[in-house]
């Protein structure tokens, strides 16, 4: 083999070694069961709720993303506030969030209110942003909200240590220069591998 070749297999080796080794330290997206357990402390059920000023309904279908549907129930506009907005993960740690829409690279980057006008709505997504990461030879990656171990006895203490746990999202919603701090609690019901 001439030099060039041996080059060549250095750099594919490296490279399928790079992958293996990601790959072998990964972990695995559990299915996760969460219901809204309440609003401002205040009881909910399922993963609706309702008063004057906002309907919303939340999905929490994969990766690290709360979808939710809000609907404007006032007869002005509102606001999100997101530079004020947080995710509190299941060991009580808080983290900045972002939205749909905000490229990962501006993740840390103060955020512009989202205004919805009087009985619209808007479909977006609570994305906490220390699941963001970029990765050689890979890009951007959103991570898990809630990830298993490949490792079984791993996996299981993660399991023991986050199921019946609470999550919650801080929305702020500004009405008429006043603030509303949305907290909604979410308890994890169901976390499998």
């Amino acid at each position: 083999m001439n030099n060039k070749q041996v080059y060549i297999m250095k750099k594919v080796t490296l490279f399928l070694f790079t992958v293996l080794m990601l790959v072998s330290c990964a972990s695995v997206k559990p299915t996760v069961g969460l219901y809204l357990s309440d609003v401002n402390g205040n009881q909910a059920s399922g993963m609706s709720y309702i008063d004057d000023m906002i309907a919303i309904d939340w999905s929490y279908i994969y990766k690290a993303r709360l979808n939710f549907k809000l609907k404007n129930n006032t007869k002005s506009t509102i606001r999100i506030m997101w530079d004020d907005a947080a995710y509190v993960n299941a060991s009580g740690s808080t983290d900045r969030v972002m939205h749909a829409g905000v490229k990962y690279i501006n993740r840390n980057e103060s955020q512009p209110p989202s205004s919805v006008p009087a009985g619209a709505y808007i479909e977006d997504a609570v994305i906490p942003t220390s699941v963001i990461a970029f990765m050689p030879y890979v890009g951007w990656t959103e991570g898990n909200l809630f990830t298993v171990s490949v490792d079984s006895r791993e996996a299981k203490k993660q399991l023991e240590n986050t199921y019946g746990k609470t999550v919650k999202v801080l929305l702020p919603i500004e009405a008429g220069g006043v603030i509303t701090d949305y907290e909604f609690s979410f308890t994890v019901t169901s976390l499998k591998r």
